[in-house]
């Protein structure tokens, strides 16, 4: 196996190479994570979302009790929970039109196609809340449903983002 060298400077950075970042789909202020194995130095992307999936979990358990909406909880590429009638897509990558609306960092209620994965278009009512911890884009919860999406709802999601806020603070 050949790689690319690069030289150490003397603040001890490297710089990996933008071809490997575009084929990692590494962007400026992702997270990574750096261990060793042997006598290898390994960079792996860090989702502070998925390492917390224990306590989502608890949480998305109390969401399903009170949601009368299907929802989905991602990090900033891939499906991390879903509700019982999505579970198809659980741990699926999310779709280009899908991490966009991430990347706009702004909440969305609308009733508009929307193509989270390649295997689900939600063809009804979505709420789109980001979850930004510190200007930190980590994800996203969404709500769709058919009908129209309650207030009650919207509250629950808020209380939700603003209780994984302060855990990840």
């Amino acid at each position: 196996m050949s790689g690319i060298v690069r030289k150490v400077d003397e603040l001890g950075r490297i710089v990996i190479p933008k071809e490997l970042r575009k084929n990692l789909n590494i962007k400026n202020s992702d997270d990574l994570e750096i261990s060793i194995n042997d006598d290898k130095i390994i960079l792996e992307k860090f989702y502070r979302l998925k390492n917390l999936k224990d306590i989502l979990n608890s949480y998305f358990c109390i969401l399903e009790r009170f949601l009368k909406s299907n929802f989905i909880i991602t990090d900033k590429e891939n499906v991390l929970l879903v509700c019982k009638k999505t579970n198809e897509i659980k741990d699926r990558k999310l779709s280009h039109q899908f991490i966009e609306l991430i990347d706009s960092r702004k909440q969305y209620l609308e009733n508009k196609p929307l193509k989270i994965t390649n295997e689900l278009e939600v063809k009804s009512n979505y709420y789109f809340c980001p979850i930004i911890v510190n200007t930190d884009i980590l994800g996203s919860i969404v709500l769709y449903n058919e009908n129209k999406i309650e207030e009650k709802d919207l509250l629950v999601v808020e209380i939700f983002v603003f209780l994984l806020k302060e855990k990840l603070e």
